[in-house]
């Protein structure tokens, strides 16, 4: 079956993976479907992968190649935030415990041991 193309107003999940070396593979691994989607991104340098997982739409986002760290992260989500998030409360979140990651990329600095 040839994948789906779809506009952006069609998808509902966004998936945010600012680590593309380390978390974009096993993001697309979780698609069930992948969708032709094309869409300008001239107003950004991120990465975007359109799928379905369980008849969801969802949209990976992830940093331009070489561009990592938390205010790079915070880029990738800045911009997606401008539909009204008003309509939610917080009942209708599904909070989980925390639970320990399966792996941590840290990528800060490094200092000599004092010993």
């Amino acid at each position: 079956m040839p994948p789906k193309k779809l506009q952006s107003a069609d998808y509902h999940v966004a998936w945010i993976a600012p680590v593309s070396s380390l978390e974009l593979l096993p993001s697309r691994l979780m698609l069930d479907e992948h969708d032709a989607s094309d869409y300008d991104t001239a107003y950004d340098d991120n990465v975007y992968t359109c799928g379905a997982i369980a008849g969801h739409n969802v949209v990976i986002a992830t940093c331009a190649p070489g561009m990592t760290g938390n205010v790079n992260a915070g880029r990738v989500t800045g911009r997606r935030l401008g539909f009204s998030t008003m309509g939610i409360r917080p009942l209708d979140l599904a909070l989980e415990p925390p639970i320990q990651p399966v792996s941590q990329a840290s990528s800060g600095t490094a200092t000599p041991s004092l010993g």
